[in-house]
């Protein structure tokens, strides 16, 4: 039997409790990468986003009910967003995050002229190439396995591999608090 969906009237509640959620892990996460255990912290920080997504899908559905415009997601993407598929979240973390430079460029196939469009672009698909290895790298930091003839161990990860996850975290989950404010107002 399929977990049941959030009406709109609880849309607010749940995506306030989500990016809570997202900024306790991220702040979790910096303070594990403070003593040095880069891998836990990386897997912490996945989480948030993976949080923040949740909240800006809650947002999302009360926003749209609120001016009366149909719901982005079918039922069952809402509910995969919510309560199962993390590479769908990924996925919907870049759409959601993506800069109008670098959607211009995928439409057009013109790279952006100016410095600015270009920097974007570089951002969105380092952001892109991150999202698609966040899972693993979620696995990587929380768990032991055997793969390979190797361990793979938390404490395998790198400084750079905790600077490379903040660089999309921090902004992702700020950016979701914002717009939670602006979902107040449709309450």
């Amino acid at each position: 039997m399929a977990k049941p969906l959030p009406e709109v009237k609880d849309a607010y509640e749940g995506g306030e409790a989500a990016i809570f959620n997202a900024e306790s892990l991220l702040e979790s996460a910096e303070a594990v990468a403070d003593r040095g255990n880069f891998g836990t912290a990386v897997g912490l920080v996945v989480l948030g986003v993976e949080e923040a997504v949740k909240a800006r899908a809650l947002f999302g559905l009360l926003a749209a009910s609120r001016i009366g415009h149909p719901f982005g997601l079918t039922d069952k993407e809402f509910r995969d967003i919510l309560y199962y598929r993390h590479a769908m979240r990924h996925a919907l973390a870049l759409r959601q995050e993506m800069s109008d430079e670098t959607r211009t460029a995928l439409l057009t196939g013109a790279e952006p002229r100016d410095e600015k469009g270009r920097d974007a672009l570089r951002r969105d698909l380092e952001m892109a190439k991150w999202l698609i290895e966040a899972n693993d790298a979620k696995l990587r930091g929380l768990y032991v396995d055997f793969v390979d003839a190797k361990w793979l161990q938390p404490k395998g990860a790198k400084p750079e591999d905790w600077k490379r996850a903040l660089s999309v975290a921090r902004p992702f989950i700020e950016e979701t608090r914002r717009q939670q404010a602006a979902a107040k107002s449709y309450r």
